[in-house]
């Protein structure tokens, strides 16, 4: 059974599709109002489990080494791969078209068949390279 955090866990990552956000974020959330506490221990327990069961994928900020957490939604994500900035974590859908012929290449040429609602490509933005400049 899901515990009332688990639930709230997941309904706030669900509710911001392509956007990371760190446990300490998720918490910040979930004890605005006049909701239970929980504590940040839960919260990373919570995102484990998500984690586990494919309902959210976990990366490492390249900034602060801390985890971020997005949620995977096969129905806002239609298959295609995703695009992360390692620096401000924004995420975007690579093309149809471009992700097709990616995954159709890596299976042609390596014999191996990429998940593509488990698969981030990771890199700099342009908003963030334009930055360093």
């Amino acid at each position: 059974e899901m515990s009332a955090s688990l639930v709230g866990s997941e309904m706030c990552i669900r509710d911001s599709p392509d956007v990371f956000v760190t446990a300490r974020q998720l918490c910040d959330v979930l004890n605005n109002g006049d909701q239970v506490n929980i504590g940040l221990s839960s919260i990373y327990r919570n995102l484990a489990a998500l984690t586990k069961a494919g309902f959210i994928l976990q990366t490492i900020s390249q900034d602060s080494k801390e985890a971020r957490y997005r949620y995977v939604s096969p129905e806002t994500c239609g298959h295609r791969l995703h695009l992360t900035c390692l620096r401000c974590g924004k995420t975007v859908h690579m093309t149809q078209k471009l992700s097709d012929r990616l995954l159709t290449d890596i299976l042609r040429v390596e014999d191996f068949a990429v998940d593509e609602n488990q698969t981030t490509v990771y890199g700099l933005c342009r908003d963030c390279r334009e930055q360093r400049t």
